[in-house]
């Protein structure tokens, strides 16, 4: 099939799917009819698909941001386990790191490259099914001087302060930029806000609120620099620039013209820069006199230096510091702080606007910089006034703080209320009556008794087939029966609830499911596959009466899936590795007739063994064709332990606190055994420990830790070889206490192949703090609970990291409502929170952390604001239900039964008890 995408009017992707590689190369064509755009002529073109038995290399893409580097695309998954060095290089020598993901080799050059490069190719690269590349390669590439560019630094927009209002940027390859500062009025803000966010704006738009008031060029480099294709800081002081107008809102553009270049281009066409300096500096969209497109990402044409170029951002000056909370809707908290001190703003005057600019309501806060407002409807800005200082915070859901980073996942309570549908099974036929539940948990008694309970179940082509209004739910259990008719169409159903406007839904599998005629049985040698067993698999078909299916036409297909790798005995060894992955794969493995028994073998596809995490799960199906046409389907799966010998790790125990002390020596424990889980010894282990920056799970476009440690194998910490007698061994490592942090701890066997790791997490211990531990992004706090999981009545602990004399808002959160609010001084190393468990916070609550630091602070570099979120999650035994169910092992058709539910604690419980046929379950 053939997709279509619009990247925009002009430009359109085709993609080609699903095109099947064979044993041998096969020619795509593609054709574009001119005619019908209405064009002059027709496009051909010629793909060639390569074969599935030649590993080939197809080409190479220079991308240059977020970092230069090189991808190189391959017909076929490279192996990840191989050492590239010495098969992948520049023939002058420029030192690079390289990475594996699926088929493409990542080529990171350490210095910065210009100019054209060999790069060499090895004929030793191996696919990860063993095959070598076809030849070697000599690749030209060529890598450019950076163009000039300019960026701001950091994210922020407020300028806290009365005399300077410092803003940095950064520029390369230039020797000087143009600032122009366009002003938007304080009594234009809140229309400026309704369309825009302090941080953006609509250049087309602008013109309605505010006017360009400033321009001038700064200078960053003499005549006789040139270019060094490194980023430099520099930074302007708004304050010199434009006399301040309270509550307005300073729009500053950075932007530069060919004559700025540091390229040292043949020709200047200054004269022709500035033929139209008022548009230049007097509009958000700029393009020069002689602009040709085709020449737009020429730095040494005058077309590369247009509005797309420029970097625009907003200030607002003020000291005012805003944090909003919504509790149940309507009650929202505001605290204001002061930018400059960190101290409570007493007497700052708050109004809430609509998107309409209509007033909602007012508050002032009080001395402990608090306020309190109760709103009928929700508010779309809050307008701060403070002394002659204005703050703007537009409390539309989308501006809210992103929580993405952090363990915040659940199901959003809507309205207060929580609801979900499940049926007795997983797919039904057409025929069959669907019994479904409905269970609503109202904690907040949000419903007067008897609210109407709305439900509808649409089939697979959206017509609704069923409804029913119910208003005598059991403790919030509502039970629905729907009957389908046998010619019902089959696809994917949907059972929807409607309570006042909340709604939930439930897809429901319809299917039509044919019961099988023949028997199909899948047997391997052992039971399980090894290097050792073999590649046969055995496929027998038999009638379900009993005769024997011979000559039948069969189909038998593998899929190959990544499996947990476990061994009886060793409930605490890790036998996987995490720094590796399996794609899964499908092979077909046999297309034929079954023999005059109804018999057939069929060849296995195992993988070679080079980069494979562990054990794999070969999932085999079976199709077995009547003369009719109809066919019997069966699926079976088997291991396939890949390795001779396996080697475990366990890893210290963290104990309540959850982390690994800093400062002791830690033993880690290895253990080698075969692929029945028996001890045997081992040759040269080896023993490598790397060090994971915090955030290296999320920065990663893929999150593959094994792309991360191929590009910073620089971070190793500590290796060693090791020998197993009889089966185990150990080794010991200690961090220093400055070192805490993430750590992949990795074991190979490198004559039999396999690996093993697991990440582990060292900190101080808690009497020494844990200062300067900030969580990757300046602007997240990493918190830490003391125990995992808490009881009523007990006493939680929460640290962070936080810099001395600042202010720490913490504040206790559950169902959108917020239970608790206070705020601390932070100590300077570890601040530690406690507060009583209650059972108001079951099942879990989130504490909620922001430290404001002073704005005069000159100790460290952090963001004024940071800020944090933990669960903490509380058990109350009371609240634990165990069914019990009793009823006779055996039961007898047309005989009458009986089944009793009854709770362990003899607590009452409400259930719904569902008599399925086994039969059916097993189409689910």
């Amino acid at each position: 099939p053939v997709k279509v995408s619009a990247e925009d009017n002009r430009t359109f992707r085709f993609t080609v799917d699903s095109i099947e590689r064979r044993d041998e190369p096969q020619q795509v064509v593609v054709t574009l009819d001119g005619k019908a755009l209405g064009a002059r002529n027709s496009v051909v073109k010629t793909y060639t698909v390569p074969s599935l038995k030649k590993f080939t290399f197809l080409q190479y893409n220079v991308v240059t941001t977020p970092q230069l580097h090189l991808e190189l695309v391959f017909s076929n998954h490279v192996s990840p386990d191989q050492n590239l060095k010495g098969l992948v290089y520049f023939s002058d020598g420029s030192p690079v790191s390289l990475s594996v993901k699926n088929n493409i080799i990542k080529v990171f050059p350490k210095t910065r490259l210009n100019g054209s490069r060999n790069l060499i190719l090895q004929k030793n690269i191996r696919s990860i099914r063993g095959y070598a590349l076809d030849k070697g390669y000599t690749l030209q590439v060529y890598f450019k001087m950076a163009s000039p560019q300019v960026r701001f630094v950091g994210k922020g927009n407020i300028l806290p302060g009365k005399n300077k209002w410092i803003v940095p940027f950064e520029a390369i390859n230039l020797r000087a930029v143009d600032v122009v500062v366009f002003k938007i009025y304080a009594n234009n803000v809140k229309q400026f806000l309704q369309d825009n966010n302090l941080g953006s704006g609509d250049s087309w738009a602008l013109r309605r609120v505010g006017e360009y008031v400033y321009h001038k060029r700064i200078t960053l480099a003499g005549p006789a620099d040139k270019a060094d294709n490194k980023w430099k800081g520099y930074a302007i002081d708004l304050s010199k620039m434009v006399k301040a107008d309270p509550g307005a809102i300073y729009r500053i553009s950075l932007r530069f013209r060919k004559p700025y270049a540091l390229l040292g281009c043949a020709k200047n066409d200054t004269a022709a820069q500035f033929a139209d300096s008022t548009a230049y500096y007097t509009s958000g969209y700029y393009y020069p006199k002689d602009y040709k497109w085709m020449k737009r990402d020429d730095p040494c044409d005058v077309s590369y230096y247009t509005s797309d170029r420029f970097k625009t951002k907003n200030f607002l000056a003020t000291d005012i510091g805003l944090t909003v909370k919504n509790s149940d809707g309507r009650h929202y908290l505001v605290f204001a702080r002061d930018l400059i001190s960190a101290k409570a703003l007493k007497n700052v005057k708050l109004t809430f606007y609509t998107y309409q600019n209509q007033e909602l309501g007012r508050g002032t806060t009080n001395a402990k910089g608090e306020a309190g407002v109760f709103l009928k409807k929700e508010p779309y800005l809050l307008v701060a006034r403070w002394k002659n200082q204005f703050a703007y915070l537009k409390l539309s859901g989308g501006n809210a703080l992103s929580y993405s980073k952090f363990s915040t996942s659940g199901v959003k309570a809507e309205n207060g209320l929580k609801g979900m549908i499940f049926g007795e099974r997983g797919v039904w036929r057409p025929g069959d009556t669907l019994f479904l539940t409905f269970v609503l948990q109202d904690r907040q008694k949000m419903l007067p008794a008897g609210f109407p309970v709305k439900f509808a179940v649409y089939n697979a082509r959206n017509k609704k087939v069923y409804t029913e209004t119910s208003t005598r739910g059991i403790n919030g259990f509502y039970v629905f029966k729907v009957a389908t008719q046998p010619d019902a169409p089959t696809g994917l159903w949907r059972a929807v609830v409607k309570i006042g406007n909340n709604r939930f839904t439930k897809n429901l599998r319809v299917e039509t499911i044919l019961p099988n005629r023949l028997k199909i049985k899948m047997t391997a040698p052992g039971g399980r596959f090894t290097p050792q067993s073999g590649k046969q698999l055995s496929l027998q078909a038999t009638w379900l009466h009993g005769g024997v299916a011979s000559g039948l036409k069969a189909n038998v297909t593998e899929s190959l899936a990544a499996a947990k790798t476990t061994f009886k005995g060793y409930k605490n060894y890790v036998f996987d590795d995490p720094a590796k992955s399996f794609s899964p794969e499908e092979e077909e493995v046999f297309n034929g007739k079954l023999d005059n028994s109804g018999k057939a073998q069929c060849k296995v596809f195992l993988p070679a063994n080079s980069g494979l995490p562990g054990m794999l799960r070969l999932t085999f199906t079976a199709k077995v064709f009547e003369a009719g046409g109809r066919f019997s389907i069966d699926q079976k799966s088997f291991a396939y332990a890949p390795f001779n010998t396996f080697v475990g790790l366990e890893t210290p125990e963290s104990g309540d606190n959850g982390y690994l002390e800093t400062g002791k020596n830690q033993k880690f424990k290895v253990v080698t055994v075969n692929s029945r889980g028996q001890k045997v010894p081992s040759g040269r282990l080896k023993v490598e420990i790397y060090k994971l920056d915090w955030s290296w799970w999320y920065n990663s476009s893929s999150g593959n830790l094994a792309s991360y440690i191929s590009r910073h194998y620089k971070d190793r910490v500590f290796s060693k070889i090791l020998r197993t007698q009889n089966g185990t061994g150990s080794f010991y490592f200690k961090i220093d206490y400055p070192q805490w942090g993430r750590y992949y701890i990795r074991v190979s066997d490198p004559a039999g192949g396999h690996s093993t790791g697991s990440i582990v997490y060292f900190d101080w211990p808690s009497s020494y703090g844990r200062q300067n531990r900030s969580a990757g992004d300046a602007t997240l706090l990493s918190l830490s609970t003391d125990k995992p999981r808490y009881t009523p009545g007990e006493e939680a602990v929460v640290s962070f990291p936080a810099p001395a004399g600042a202010r720490a808002l913490i504040s206790i959160e559950k169902n959108n409502k917020v239970l608790k609010t206070w705020w601390v001084d932070t100590q300077g190393k570890e601040t530690v929170v406690r507060f009583k468990v209650t059972k108001e916070m079951t099942p879990n609550v989130y504490l909620f952390v922001s430290v404001i630091q002073p704005r005069l602070q000159t100790q460290n570099d952090l963001p004024i604001r940071s800020y944090g979120v933990v669960p903490v999650m509380v058990d109350d035994p009371e609240t634990f239900l165990k069914p019990v169910i009793s009823m006779p092992g055996k039961l007898k058709p047309g005989s009458r039964y009986r089944i009793t539910v009854s709770e362990a604690n003899h607590r009452a419980m409400t259930y719904v008890l569902a008599v399925v046929d086994e039969g059916l379950l097993d189409l689910t």
